[in-house]
């Protein structure tokens, strides 16, 4: 017995050291001391009317559930985290009724931007860790960053103290009653009103929607009209227009094409009077050039004569692209083939200095050949030049004639030409020695 009782002593004695060393700990730290009231504010972060509004609200729900609820507002918890600040604070300023540990501690510290909501082992089960973490997370931070301190800290005391201890319902009296049945009715009229406006509202909208429906309607009719009848009106206009191009293009056309036809039957009269001095076998040739200019020269009078038609009757106009084209195209075909018949002067004169010149260079080869086979005749040598020399010299002889009288036979002198390029002579060396070959090559 004597035993326990030292023991009981010890534990006394240990438990009395603790305490005073966690007191002097306390004291160490900084730790604010209690100010007597439910809110303590020691960086006047709220203004005294919201101040004393949750004051008297902590004070209430103390008297009526008997759990104390604290707040501590510091400046800075000198350098301690907020979990073991919020600890030793709350076990200094022994918040809750002894026996029950039924306290809350909500701390702010302001340097550090913490908030720290301490709960008691007795209201552990009511107001967990996870709930008093939800509250600082979803009701006192978003309020703090707002800037609104007094509101989070309200509102966060207000869940809390739902969550601890719901308030009762309050027994209305029948003054009450009557008063929140004619606010009930007030109400319900209000919400009456306020649909009707709302439904009215709405079929004005409705109404003004409908008749700017029909006005774009009515607008987009009559645009689709406009638009119909402006294409119509720029057909119309598109084709007038087009007609009055053709026209000026077709009076051009007739224009120029009446006076190349005046100038193509000038040339034809002065190409016919012209046609008696070329020489015989060019005739042919001219006469077809100037009979087929003759063909195109009718059908440009043709095509010039239905122009003036197209141009008196617009209904013909549609003729008119096709009509210009061709009256361009035989006027070009005819001046082609005046231009050919009035070159044909030149082209004589041109093949006439040929012939000329081939008969001198002719000429010429036959002297040298009868000339060599004179030379050899007199060295012994027995020659036979055949008939080709003889004939290239009645050639040559009638080449010159026909070149005397305009070229008239100029086809016949074409045959002894050809029959000039072969002639040659022939020499019998069968009996001539070796040297005398040499000598008669080096003759």
């Amino acid at each position: 017995m004597r035993e326990e009782r030292n023991m009981k002593k010890v534990l006394a004695t240990l438990v009395t050291l603790v305490f005073v060393l966690g007191m002097a700990v306390a004291s160490a730290a900084g730790y604010p001391a209690h100010q007597g009231r439910m809110v303590n504010d020691y960086v006047e972060m709220l203004d005294p009317a919201t101040k004393e509004r949750i004051e008297k609200k902590l004070r209430e729900f103390d008297k009526r559930t008997s759990s104390q609820f604290a707040v501590a507002i510091v400046a800075d918890m000198g350098g301690e985290d907020v979990e073991g600040y919020a600890v030793h604070l709350f076990e200094k300023w022994r918040i809750g009724q002894q026996g029950k540990d039924n306290g809350v501690l909500l701390l702010v510290a302001k340097a550090e931007r913490k908030v720290r909501i301490e709960v008691g082992y007795g209201l552990e089960g009511e107001l967990t860790d996870l709930i008093a973490g939800r509250i600082i997370d979803q009701i006192i931070t978003p309020a703090f960053k707002k800037g609104d301190f007094a509101g989070g800290i309200e509102k966060g005391l207000d869940a809390m103290m739902e969550i601890v201890a719901p308030a009762p319902p309050k027994v209305l009296t029948a003054e009450e009653r009557m008063r929140r049945a004619q606010e009930a009715k007030r109400e319900h009229e209000a919400l009456l009103e306020k649909q009707r406006l709302e439904k009215e509202k709405a079929d004005r909208l409705k109404s003004t929607l409908l008749t700017a429906a029909g006005a774009l309607l009515l607008i987009g009719f009559i645009s689709g009209i406009g638009y119909l009848v402006t294409r119509k009106v720029k057909s119309i206009l598109d084709e007038r227009r087009r007609i009055r191009e053709l026209k000026d293009a077709l009076t051009a056309s007739l224009e120029s094409g009446s006076e190349s036809l005046g100038k193509l039957l000038k040339r034809k009269q002065e190409a016919d009077l012209e046609v008696s001095d070329f020489p015989v076998w060019m005739k042919p040739k001219v006469g077809q050039r100037l009979y087929e200019a003759d063909l195109y020269l009718r059908m440009l009078e043709s095509l010039l004569d239905q122009a003036r038609q197209a141009l008196a009757d617009k209904s013909l106009l549609v003729k008119f692209e096709a009509l210009v084209s061709e009256i361009g195209k035989y006027s070009g075909k005819a001046e082609e083939l005046f231009e050919e018949v009035e070159n044909f002067p030149a082209k004589i004169a041109e093949l006439k200095k040929l012939v000329e010149d081939t008969v001198a260079v002719f000429g010429q080869k036959v002297s040298e050949t009868e000339q060599l086979r004179d030379q050899m005749l007199g060295l012994g040598y027995k020659i036979s030049v055949g008939e080709d020399l003889a004939e290239a010299k009645v050639a040559v002889e009638l080449a010159i004639r026909a070149i005397i009288k305009e070229m008239d036979n100029v086809a016949g002198i074409g045959d002894f030409l050809k029959r000039l390029r072969a002639a040659k002579f022939q020499a019998d060396t069968k009996k001539l020695s070796r040297e005398e070959k040499l000598e008669l090559l080096k003759s």
